[in-house]
């Protein structure tokens, strides 16, 4: 991910599956530098936003929507959904743990 280069413009769609949770908090700017530098003009990133909370340690790390919603915005990126998913279609266990959310670079 950190070394991937987008094909021609970039990609139309990324989706990102816990995978901020599990890097070093260190390396969040640089997550959101590269999904500006991956995704094509008004595409999209798609983000499992998991899991919520406010606790030390990891991986997982903690996570939020504030959190993301700076990472992101930061980087010309405006969502456009930011909602918790049917506790019912979540992984067993992560039911109002998480936040799925759609993301449009704008800039």
């Amino acid at each position: 991910f950190f070394t991937l280069e987008p094909p021609g413009e970039g990609f139309d769609l990324i989706y990102d599956y816990t995978f901020l949770c599990a890097i070093d908090a260190a390396q969040r700017v640089v997550w959101a530098e590269r999904m500006k530098k991956l995704i094509k003009p008004k595409g999209e990133v798609v983000t499992l936003i998991f899991p919520l909370g406010d606790f030390a340690g990891g991986p997982p790390h903690a996570m939020s929507k504030e959190l993301v919603c700076e990472l992101l915005t930061t980087q010309g990126f405006e969502s456009f959904y930011l909602e918790p998913p049917d506790p019912s279609l979540s992984h067993a266990g992560r039911g109002g743990k998480e936040i799925l959310g759609r993301w449009r670079l704008t800039a």
